[in-house]
């Protein structure tokens, strides 16, 4: 009897190390390829909501209903009103990187992200909103460790956004 509730306690506990190991996730932008090539990443990452859709302080006059977003267009929709307010708040990005083809965001916490492309000499890449987990609707799983390529326009203008808070 007291090997079951040995085990019984230690499977309770993995249980609990894996529930809190899987509270941060992290984010990958791949730059590419885009005709052939990789280029440049430069994003802001800014929280603007928990996983439960309540939005954070910095963006609580957003007026965005995340939980209301099922399309890409809604998604787009909702990324351009992400990055006006942003712009018209001054609100300070969590972190900035850029790397020469790819960046990663470590120790995210769940919830809901707006990364903003910073302007690179030679390509636009969409700014876009995501959350950690991931739910990928084709397999039914949640990722807490994610990778995406970002959608490139080469040549473009764009980019833009808050200043730093480091």
């Amino acid at each position: 009897m007291k090997k079951i509730i040995f085990f019984a306690a230690l499977a309770l506990s993995l249980l609990f190390v894996s529930a809190v190991y899987a509270a941060e996730g992290s984010l990958t932008i791949v730059g590419g390829p885009y005709e052939g090539k990789y280029y440049k990443t430069d994003f802001s990452i800014y929280k603007i909501a928990g996983s439960d859709f309540t939005l954070t302080e910095n963006f609580a006059g957003l007026g965005l209903d995340l939980s209301a977003i099922d399309t890409a267009e809604e998604t787009e929709a909702a990324a351009d009103v992400v990055s006006s307010y942003i712009n018209e708040n001054n609100i300070a990005y969590m972190y900035e990187k850029s790397g020469e083809s790819q960046v990663t965001f470590s120790n995210l916490e769940e919830g809901y992200y707006f990364l903003e492309f910073n302007k690179t000499e030679n390509a636009d890449m969409m700014s876009f909103i995501i959350g950690i987990p991931y739910y990928d609707s084709d397999s039914g799983e949640y990722y807490y460790d994610v990778s995406i390529t970002a959608k490139i326009t080469a040549g473009s203008t764009g980019g833009g956004g808050g200043t730093g808070s480091d």
